[in-house]
């Protein structure tokens, strides 16, 4: 018996009993659409993580200062080292190495907008003039703000196109006025909104008003500027810009040898590769979780091959007798296990190709943003390996059974 007729017999046998091959591979077809999704959702998210960060460019350094307190004093009030925008400035006029090209400072705090009888809350963030190069912002309309208007401490305003729909619905923002913490500020640019940011949208102001405007309070904490913004020349000088930063930060805050440093910095390639690590650790273990299905799937066939084999005895004992070796009893009933497993398989591919698209438009529809790309195609083909695999490991067993039985015993078999 050939390959092809050993393939249709096992088909045979799948349809002969329609019911109980469908309540056999019900385990399979769960297990496989619950890794198609499981790994679909994780490699979506890790790609829209890398882009996002590769987005924000690969080059960028971002220094934070420390959220523990270095030390405490007698009277056990925390002290914290700050960082400030002459940090900042440091950084960009006392380098000596090409490794840096640009520095910026940033400093971030939660807002109630209120404009036009609407009124939200929002990240405002007040940056030095040269934030929107640095973070490549795309301007829709008007402008960014300039050095004089930082200098003069002009309330102006950058603001997402997401927020010009909520706060101005029907017509153009340009020009118009917003209120932010009870201050006014004019509206002087729109910037695109990113859809599929994980980072949110932001109002843009300058650093200045910020920090003697509406940040008061918080800047009087721990925190000059809560974040300084480092642009290396390129992606292969990012080590040699870190070293830079912590060496020139490390002088400036007068931190000794045995003393750890009162600042975190962090690359954004390095973010990127984290999380994407961290994402892929959690799909192989969801996967994994998903998986246990498959074996429980994988014990049905294998009770139903034994059922098959107890039934077909007198078969095997005839087409033993008429001269079939043992590998061809063991090859017959193997591979109508794997048809049986991989039939189960395709059904679940295309159960969790639907399950896959069903959860991508919920996410674009509540969440507002488009993450899940599609099927994996490492999915397809790892549920498809472990479809075959399933049937191997579990049909084994009975299909010893069957290649084992002598002619004389199977045909005496009632």
């Amino acid at each position: 018996m050939n390959m092809i007729e050993t393939i249709y017999l096992g088909f045979l046998s799948i349809f002969a009993h329609p019911l109980r091959s469908f309540l056999t591979v019900l385990g399979i077809i769960i297990g496989i659409a619950s890794v198609i999704i499981l790994i679909s959702i994780g490699e979506s998210l890790r790609v829209s993580v890398i882009e996002q960060f590769q987005g924000t460019n690969a080059t960028i350094i971002r220094i934070t200062p420390q959220s523990e307190p270095l030390f405490e004093v007698e009277d056990d009030e925390p002290v914290f080292q700050r960082l400030s925008r002459t940090d900042a400035e440091a950084l960009l006029h006392t380098h000596t190495t090409p490794a840096i090209v640009e520095v910026a400072a940033q400093f971030n705090i939660d807002a109630s907008i209120q404009a036009d009888g609407h009124s939200v809350s929002a990240q405002v963030s007040g940056v030095t003039p040269n934030f929107i190069d640095i973070d490549q912002l795309t301007l829709v309309v008007g402008r960014f703000f300039q050095a004089d208007d930082e200098l003069q401490l002009a309330r102006v305003a950058v603001i997402p196109q997401s927020l010009v729909y909520e706060l101005f619905p029907g017509f153009d923002a340009l020009g118009h006025r917003l209120t932010i913490n009870g201050y006014d500020f004019e509206i002087i640019g729109i910037t695109q909104s990113e859809g599929t940011s994980f980072l949110g949208e932001t109002i843009y102001v300058p650093l200045s008003v910020v920090q003697q405007r509406l940040g008061v309070a918080q800047t009087s904490s721990f925190v000059d500027v809560s974040e300084i913004i480092v642009v290396a020349r390129d992606e292969g000088q990012v080590e040699l810009a870190t070293e830079h930063v912590t060496s020139v930060l490390r002088q400036r805050h007068k931190t000794g040898s045995d003393q750890e440093d009162g600042f975190q910095v962090s690359a954004n390639r390095d973010i990127a590769m984290t999380i994407s690590r961290i994402v892929a650790g959690l799909t192989v273990f969801l996967v994994l979780v998903g998986g246990m299905s498959l074996v429980v799937g994988g014990v049905g066939i294998m009770n139903i091959m034994l059922v098959s084999v107890t039934q077909r005895t007198r078969e095997i004992g005839l087409r033993r007798a008429m001269g079939a070796r043992q590998r061809d009893i063991l090859f017959q009933f193997l591979i109508e296990a794997v048809v049986l497993s991989l039939s189960g398989g395709i059904l679940g591919i295309f159960i969790g190709a639907a399950g896959v698209i069903f959860i991508g438009n919920l996410v674009t529809i509540f969440a507002e943003i488009t993450i899940i790309q599609g099927v994996s195609p490492i999915a397809i083909f790892v549920a498809t390996s472990f479809s075959i695999i399933t049937g191997v490991v579990f049909g084994l067993y009975p299909a010893r059974q069957a290649a084992l039985m002598t002619p004389i015993d199977a045909l005496r078999h009632e």
